[in-house]
């Protein structure tokens, strides 16, 4: 049988890799580094330590009173830290299920629309959430914003990872980021280390995240509802 895929080269350097990437890089045990994705393999990668930074997120936004915190997890992205930050949750008493504080939605951001939909209908609405990555932030900041819930006089958000389109974001966030320099030197060495080895093994390097403060985050209060989303004939 034919390979399915051959190439003439010593590492692939993957970027937020999809959980269909990685099971297939490690089914045929191609030569690689994941720079972010689920990390649910025994492949090669580099990301930001966000174990840590969730735990500070929540512990940032219990201290301002918030009592009803969201991370939600697209597409298994973060999962891994879905149950340490529900842990935190539990550790200050708070003790509704994983699948409410940790919610999960698939595919495009359209899917998120039920998602939110279901939150705010709840007797006791989200007053925060912290969000892992863009394709988590902005479809939550863009509900926000149509049905008139302002941020962070209704809804706080700390968000994790970098992006370029967060300088076009207002209120300017307040978010968690590894430094690019750091993470540059991590994927540069382990991409070597691969290459020389001609093979993929079970490695990770975590780079620590640095908090930097926005405007995001208010004292919790009671949320007003949603207003209903407007129809447009």
């Amino acid at each position: 049988m034919l390979p399915v895929f051959k190439a003439d080269t010593s590492c692939f350097l993957l970027v937020d890799p999809t959980p269909g990437i990685e099971s297939w890089l490690e089914r045929h045990g191609m030569p690689c580094v994941c720079l972010g994705g689920t990390y649910n393999h025994r492949l090669p990668r580099v990301g930001s330590e966000g174990n840590e930074a969730v735990v500070l997120a929540a512990a940032e936004l219990l201290a301002c009173g918030h009592r009803r915190i969201v991370y939600p997890v697209r597409d298994q992205y973060g999962v891994q830290m879905a149950e340490v930050f529900h842990r935190e949750l539990r550790r200050h008493g708070l003790e509704w299920a994983l699948a409410q504080c940790a919610p999960c939605w698939r595919g495009e951001a359209p899917n998120a629309v039920a998602l939110y939909e279901r939150l705010f209908a709840e007797p006791e609405p989200p007053t925060a959430f912290i969000t892992l990555g863009i394709l988590n932030l902005l479809p939550l900041i863009t509900w926000l914003g149509h049905r008139g819930l302002r941020v962070p006089e209704d809804v706080s958000i700390i968000h994790l990872l970098g992006d370029p389109l967060l300088a076009s974001i207002h209120p300017p966030l307040t978010r968690y980021t590894a430094s690019p320099q750091a993470v540059r030197r991590a994927v540069t060495a382990m991409v070597i280390k691969v290459a020389a080895a001609g093979r993929s093994f079970d490695a990770e390097k975590m780079i620590p995240m640095r908090r930097h403060a926005g405007r995001s985050v208010a004292p919790a209060r009671i949320s007003r509802r949603a207003q209903p989303f407007p129809i447009v004939v």
